[in-house]
């Protein structure tokens, strides 16, 4: 199918679907107001079920596993399908099922058929949701590609998930390892700062120092270091 004529194709649906909310909505009009909305969302989720399937994601490079036994995996979490939500060139897609390989920075959608893998293009996927984390695309401040998002504040705390592949000669087969080695950024004042201590935190806000220090008094950083560059973040965009 052309690109035109998916265009026209998805407009005709759309024009039907939009026709069939009004038709209800104005059967609604003498109910009250939540159902009316009900209506209206209803025919925006047959719309997008009925063009999920010609989706231009789907039109992706095929991802093929580097190698079925190794130590650990390549996936944020899990190596298990998950059912996921997408911003895909700018339009927002659900229920779609996929895994995010986090070794080669490629988020991998399962095929229509439910036995090829596809890989997304990077350029296209501006946002995604997967295993409930959000994680979204940074293409300038720090090298391109998928963050998550730990805090979303004024000041803002990412994370870049990453894992490693070294290969183990020791033995007389060869053993594939990945460890996991995530990384720490802040954004404040719209610049990106790479954080990986307690006192690095401090530094950076140094205006409000000794009050954040003051906040962090008890807490083990390296217990949980992520979630305590979060609330440090939170409690400096409280006070600045």
């Amino acid at each position: 199918m052309s690109l035109l004529s998916l265009r026209q194709s998805r407009f005709r649906l759309l024009c039907f679907f939009y026709f069939l909310g009004g038709i209800t909505l104005a059967c609604a009009q003498k109910t009250d107001s939540l159902a009316v909305l009900t209506a209206r969302q209803s025919a925006i989720d047959l719309y997008t079920k009925a063009t999920f399937s010609n989706a231009r994601y789907f039109n992706g490079r095929e991802y093929t596993i580097q190698e079925f036994r190794p130590t650990g995996h390549q996936f944020f979490e899990s190596f298990d399908w998950d059912t996921t939500s997408i911003v895909y060139a700018g339009h927002a897609y659900t229920g779609v099922v996929a895994v995010y390989d986090i070794h080669r920075d490629m988020y991998v959608i399962q095929n229509q058929d439910g036995l090829h893998r596809i890989i997304l293009s990077s350029e296209d996927l501006s946002d995604f949701t997967i295993h409930d984390h959000r994680f979204t695309r940074i293409d300038s401040g720090l090298k391109p590609g998928f963050y998550e998002v730990i805090y979303d504040g004024q000041t803002k705390v990412y994370c870049k998930r990453f894992k490693t592949r070294t290969e183990d000669l020791s033995e007389k087969v060869v053993q594939i390892i990945y460890a996991v080695d995530d990384r720490y950024y802040i954004r404040k004042d719209e610049k990106y700062y790479q954080v990986k201590s307690k006192s690095s935190v401090l530094k950076l806000f140094g205006d409000k120092k000794r009050e954040v220090r003051r906040f962090m008094r008890g807490k083990l950083f390296k217990e949980n270091r992520e979630k305590n560059i979060g609330e440090m973040a939170a409690y400096y965009d409280q006070i600045r």
